[in-house]
């Protein structure tokens, strides 16, 4: 069981670190997105997505140096944002481009997909931060770590397959930004 929860904590720190730097290198799309949906001006949404970043880097060093509880409960939150501003953009019948990993505006719009992920994202991050109560207290039963583990596996998977045509235009982005500067 430490094994998985040790492949989880480092696919969702992993996660963070890859969403986290590429939309503080380029949070335009990101940025896009939180204006439409919440009305903000630009120069705040880019400053709600920088610290959005922040946030998602912060969380994913504190999972990676074993810091597991306080990490997971920045991932919840994390997650529960994703899921929660997905959900509002899918009710106000918005359809901006997603910018999840500081891709160009080029993306499939902000959908249900979006939603499931964030609240996956949030179990995954529920499931560690009971695993780490239960590291210190014997209240948890193993068939709810079980049950949260396998909900956890499929975020992992799910988060790392979808967004990995994501990828290309991320390396792409970090490269034009390279040759401007």
């Amino acid at each position: 069981m430490a094994l998985v929860v040790g492949v989880l904590t480092f696919a969702l720190s992993g996660i963070f670190l890859w969403s986290g730097a590429a939309k503080l290198g380029v949070p335009t799309t990101a940025a896009n997105a939180v204006a439409e949906v919440t009305r903000l001006p630009q120069h705040l949404a880019r400053r709600v997505i920088r610290t959005f970043s922040l946030f998602e880097l912060f969380g994913a060093v504190l999972l990676l140096v074993r810091a597991s509880f306080l990490g997971a409960a920045i991932s919840l939150g994390i997650g529960l944002s994703i899921a929660i501003f997905s959900s509002v953009a899918m009710a106000m019948h918005r359809k901006v481009p997603c910018g999840c990993f500081g891709s160009s505006g080029d993306t499939r719009p902000i959908g249900l997909t979006n939603a499931l992920f964030g609240a996956l994202i949030a179990a995954t991050a529920l499931m560690l931060m009971i695993n780490r109560i239960e590291e210190h207290h014997t209240l948890v039963s193993n068939f709810s770590l079980i049950s949260a583990l396998a909900v956890s596996i499929a975020v992992a998977s799910g988060t790392i397959l979808q967004h990995l045509r994501d990828l290309r235009p991320s390396i792409d982005n970090y490269m034009m930004r390279g040759d401007r500067d």
